[in-house]
């Protein structure tokens, strides 16, 4: 009777793997949420090990291992994805002409720099209408101050800056025009 209740047992922790394994075909986890699974696996199987249920234990650390595996592939894809519409941004730029008519976000904001770029990054933080935008500043972008071309180096924290920029993902923004409208002396 003793060997039937075990089998039983294990019933669970079996159709759980199972589940793991069989992809769903909308199934739209998160990144994070993948990560919790694979946090939340690790953990029972830890706990199985420690209390002597090792074969438990070794499905359950089974799992976590390819939770953990489809977290970091998620990871990737998504680093994937933020590259490909950088690109998409540059390229739709000279498509449209920086024109708002075409699938890229564009904004314009003048506000004042609240950080400037240092010697080896090309970003720069704006400040308009109490949002602060971190902005990266391509080679290719345009920056001027009274007719007279600058170096993203040359922006100064408080510069007063009418800035043209393009959503590249969620929160990153390229800057492909900058005009300083009043500079720090």
């Amino acid at each position: 009777m003793k060997l039937q209740t075990r089998s039983w047992a294990a019933l669970p922790a079996l159709v759980a793997m199972a589940g793991l394994m069989i992809p769903a075909p909308f199934a739209g986890a998160s990144t994070s949420g993948r990560k919790n699974t694979a946090i939340g696996l690790g953990a029972a199987a830890a706990h199985q090990i420690l209390t002597g249920k090792t074969g438990r234990g070794i499905l359950l650390g089974a799992g976590a291992a390819y939770a953990y595996k489809r977290y970091q592939d998620a990871q990737k894809d998504e680093r994937r994805d933020r590259r490909s519409a950088s690109v998409q941004t540059r390229q739709n730029r000279g498509r449209y002409g920086g024109a708002s008519e075409g699938p890229v976000r564009r904004r314009v904001m003048i506000g004042r720099v609240t950080d400037d770029a240092g010697v080896a990054d090309r970003n720069i933080s704006v400040t308009a209408n109490g949002n602060e935008r971190r902005l990266d500043v391509p080679k290719e972008a345009t920056i001027t101050h009274a007719s007279n071309t600058l170096s993203v180096h040359e922006l100064k924290e408080g510069d007063l800056v009418r800035v043209v920029a393009y959503q590249a993902g969620n929160d990153e923004w390229l800057a492909w025009n900058i005009d300083v409208l009043r500079a720090v002396q």
